[in-house]
Protein backbone atom coordinates (compact mmCIF):
# COMPACT_ATOMS: atom_id res chain seq x y z
CA UNK A 1 0.00 0.00 0.00
CA UNK A 2 1.45 3.36 -1.04
CA UNK A 3 1.09 6.70 0.70
CA UNK A 4 -1.35 7.68 -2.03
CA UNK A 5 -3.68 4.84 -1.10
CA UNK A 6 -3.75 5.98 2.53
CA UNK A 7 -4.49 9.64 1.82
CA UNK A 8 -8.25 10.38 1.88
CA UNK A 9 -7.80 13.63 -0.09
CA UNK A 10 -6.06 11.78 -2.91
CA UNK A 11 -8.68 9.03 -2.91
CA UNK A 12 -11.54 11.53 -3.27
CA UNK A 13 -9.57 13.31 -6.00
CA UNK A 14 -9.12 10.00 -7.86
CA UNK A 15 -12.83 9.30 -7.47
CA UNK A 16 -13.65 12.65 -9.09
CA UNK A 17 -11.31 11.90 -11.99
CA UNK A 18 -12.84 8.43 -12.33
CA UNK A 19 -16.34 9.93 -12.67
CA UNK A 20 -15.17 12.33 -15.39
CA UNK A 21 -13.24 9.61 -17.25
CA UNK A 22 -16.23 7.28 -17.04
CA UNK A 23 -18.51 9.90 -18.63
CA UNK A 24 -15.96 10.51 -21.40
CA UNK A 25 -15.59 6.78 -21.96
CA UNK A 26 -19.35 6.32 -22.32
CA UNK A 27 -19.55 9.13 -24.86
CA UNK A 28 -16.56 7.80 -26.77
CA UNK A 29 -17.80 4.21 -26.65
CA UNK A 30 -21.01 5.26 -28.38
CA UNK A 31 -18.93 6.77 -31.20
CA UNK A 32 -16.83 3.61 -31.43
CA UNK A 33 -20.04 1.57 -31.60
CA UNK A 34 -21.25 3.84 -34.41
CA UNK A 35 -18.01 3.18 -36.30
CA UNK A 36 -18.43 -0.59 -35.95
CA UNK A 37 -22.11 -0.38 -36.95
CA UNK A 38 -21.06 1.35 -40.18
CA UNK A 39 -18.28 -1.21 -40.62
CA UNK A 40 -20.68 -4.15 -40.32
CA UNK A 41 -23.22 -2.52 -42.65
CA UNK A 42 -20.47 -2.12 -45.24
CA UNK A 43 -19.52 -5.77 -44.91
CA UNK A 44 -23.14 -6.78 -45.34
CA UNK A 45 -23.94 -4.59 -48.35
CA UNK A 46 -20.73 -4.17 -50.37
CA UNK A 47 -18.43 -6.56 -52.20
CA UNK A 48 -15.35 -7.97 -50.50
CA UNK A 49 -12.90 -5.56 -52.16
CA UNK A 50 -14.68 -2.56 -50.60
CA UNK A 51 -14.67 -3.83 -47.02
CA UNK A 52 -11.64 -1.89 -45.82
CA UNK A 53 -8.94 -2.53 -43.25
CA UNK A 54 -9.45 0.15 -40.61
CA UNK A 55 -10.40 -0.61 -37.03
CA UNK A 56 -11.06 1.38 -33.87
CA UNK A 57 -10.69 0.40 -30.22
CA UNK A 58 -10.54 1.79 -26.72
CA UNK A 59 -7.64 0.65 -24.55
CA UNK A 60 -7.58 0.86 -20.77
CA UNK A 61 -4.70 2.73 -19.19
CA UNK A 62 -3.87 3.18 -15.52
CA UNK A 63 -5.92 6.36 -14.95
CA UNK A 64 -7.65 6.91 -18.29
CA UNK A 65 -8.26 5.08 -21.58
CA UNK A 66 -6.82 5.42 -25.06
CA UNK A 67 -8.57 5.80 -28.41
CA UNK A 68 -6.73 3.89 -31.09
CA UNK A 69 -7.23 3.58 -34.83
CA UNK A 70 -5.48 0.60 -36.40
CA UNK A 71 -4.98 -1.02 -39.78
CA UNK A 72 -5.33 -4.74 -40.30
CA UNK A 73 -3.09 -6.58 -42.72
CA UNK A 74 -4.04 -10.07 -43.85
CA UNK A 75 -1.53 -12.78 -44.73
CA UNK A 76 -2.11 -16.27 -46.05
CA UNK A 77 -4.91 -18.08 -47.84
CA UNK A 78 -8.49 -17.03 -47.18
CA UNK A 79 -9.45 -19.82 -44.76
CA UNK A 80 -6.14 -19.72 -42.83
CA UNK A 81 -5.49 -15.98 -42.71
CA UNK A 82 -3.28 -14.38 -40.14
CA UNK A 83 -4.31 -10.86 -39.16
CA UNK A 84 -1.73 -8.34 -38.02
CA UNK A 85 -2.92 -5.03 -36.55
CA UNK A 86 -0.79 -1.90 -36.57
CA UNK A 87 -1.84 1.19 -34.63
CA UNK A 88 -2.03 4.55 -36.37
CA UNK A 89 0.34 6.88 -34.52
CA UNK A 90 -0.64 10.20 -33.01
CA UNK A 91 0.54 13.63 -34.10
CA UNK A 92 1.86 16.28 -31.72
CA UNK A 93 -1.62 17.80 -31.41
CA UNK A 94 -2.96 14.42 -30.16
CA UNK A 95 -4.88 13.68 -33.37
CA UNK A 96 -4.35 10.45 -35.26
CA UNK A 97 -1.94 10.65 -38.20
CA UNK A 98 -4.52 9.32 -40.62
CA UNK A 99 -2.96 11.24 -43.52
CA UNK A 100 -0.14 8.68 -43.54
CA UNK A 101 -2.56 5.83 -44.20
CA UNK A 102 -5.20 7.51 -46.40
CA UNK A 103 -3.91 5.67 -49.46
CA UNK A 104 -4.80 2.39 -47.73
CA UNK A 105 -8.31 3.49 -46.70
CA UNK A 106 -11.51 3.02 -48.64
CA UNK A 107 -13.63 6.13 -49.31
CA UNK A 108 -16.23 5.23 -46.68
CA UNK A 109 -13.48 4.67 -44.07
CA UNK A 110 -11.89 8.02 -44.81
CA UNK A 111 -15.23 9.81 -44.57
CA UNK A 112 -16.03 8.11 -41.28
CA UNK A 113 -12.63 8.89 -39.74
CA UNK A 114 -12.89 12.53 -40.81
CA UNK A 115 -16.22 12.80 -39.02
CA UNK A 116 -15.09 11.07 -35.80
CA UNK A 117 -11.44 12.09 -35.36
CA UNK A 118 -11.98 15.77 -34.42
CA UNK A 119 -14.02 14.72 -31.37
CA UNK A 120 -11.51 11.99 -30.51
CA UNK A 121 -8.72 14.59 -30.59
CA UNK A 122 -10.58 16.72 -28.05
CA UNK A 123 -11.19 13.69 -25.82
CA UNK A 124 -7.48 12.70 -26.00
CA UNK A 125 -6.47 16.18 -24.88
CA UNK A 126 -8.92 16.02 -21.97
CA UNK A 127 -7.55 12.62 -20.96
CA UNK A 128 -4.00 13.99 -21.09
CA UNK A 129 -5.06 16.73 -18.69
CA UNK A 130 -6.50 14.14 -16.29
CA UNK A 131 -3.21 12.25 -16.34
CA UNK A 132 -1.28 15.46 -15.64
CA UNK A 133 -3.66 16.38 -12.81
CA UNK A 134 -3.26 12.93 -11.28
CA UNK A 135 0.52 13.22 -11.43
CA UNK A 136 0.40 16.63 -9.77
CA UNK A 137 -1.88 15.26 -7.05
CA UNK A 138 0.56 12.40 -6.40
CA UNK A 139 3.43 14.88 -6.09
CA UNK A 140 1.36 16.99 -3.72
CA UNK A 141 0.62 14.01 -1.48
CA UNK A 142 4.31 13.01 -1.43
CA UNK A 143 5.42 16.54 -0.53
CA UNK A 144 2.70 16.85 2.09
CA UNK A 145 3.91 13.59 3.64
CA UNK A 146 7.52 14.81 3.67
CA UNK A 147 6.52 18.10 5.30
CA UNK A 148 4.61 16.26 8.01
CA UNK A 149 7.53 13.93 8.72
CA UNK A 150 10.04 16.78 8.98
CA UNK A 151 7.74 18.89 11.19
CA UNK A 152 6.52 15.95 13.22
Amino acid sequence: MTIHDKDPWYQSFRDLIAVEVSALREQTQSQVNYFWQQHHETHATRPYDEWGRLGLRLRDRSVVFGIEWYLNSYYGPRKKRVVVSKAVTLAADRSAKLAEVTSKLKAWELELTQSLEPQFTIVRRQLDEFVKMNLRAQIYVQRKQKLRSTNG
